[in-house]
């Protein structure tokens, strides 16, 4: 099962002793990433596919319904949140009426970076294993079969300077039904 996730910062303090991580949505403050565990127990998926290539398809099923529930929590994440544009600065920044916290990272990111490296390990997993299946033959290896892994997502980790509020911003836009995810995704919010 999933665990939920949130939007973290990290910070070392002072005497050398090991970062802190603070999540901005919360205030929390642990000495463990916030995705620690959800991230093992996706190697140790793929370790355990590596070594029972058969399970491969259940494996898949797993990750398909992970990262439709990563997504789905993202949404989630931003019940209450709203996109501003700082006057000073002119950058964007999320604001939760209901807590008065601000952010300058999306509330869903967390989430929708898990969703995207699932999805995106799995895919490249199946795709070696077509390129290693077919090397002796002249048919060209098929693209990866996820609907899931294909969906147009703006994820922090391909984002370089992560925190800017605009980084996951599509899923905080949407409804929170789960019906044509891909569709609702790619949409946009208007700074408020």
């Amino acid at each position: 099962g999933s665990s939920s996730s949130s939007s973290c910062s990290s910070f070392s303090p002072a005497g050398g002793r090991s970062p802190l991580f603070v999540c901005s949505l919360t205030g929390e403050v642990s000495e463990v990433p916030p995705n620690l565990g959800r991230f093992a127990e996706l190697a140790r998926l793929m370790i355990y596919v590596a070594e029972h290539p058969a399970e491969a398809p259940a494996a898949e099923a797993w990750v398909q319904q992970e990262s439709k529930a990563a997504l789905i929590e993202g949404r989630r994440a931003c019940s209450g949140w709203a996109l501003h544009k700082d006057i000073a600065s002119g950058g964007e920044f999320w604001h939760c009426h209901i807590s008065g916290r601000s952010s300058w990272e999306s509330p869903a990111a967390a989430a929708l970076y898990y969703s995207k490296v699932a999805t995106h390990l799995f895919d490249m997993r199946a795709s070696m294993a077509a390129a290693a299946s077919s090397a002796g033959s002249s048919c060209p290896p098929s693209a990866p079969t996820s609907p899931v892994g294909s969906l147009p997502l703006t994820a922090c980790a391909e984002a370089e300077g992560c925190g800017e509020a605009d980084c996951c911003s599509s899923v905080c836009s949407t409804s929170t039904g789960d019906s044509d995810l891909e569709e609702d995704i790619t949409i946009s919010p208007t700074a408020a």
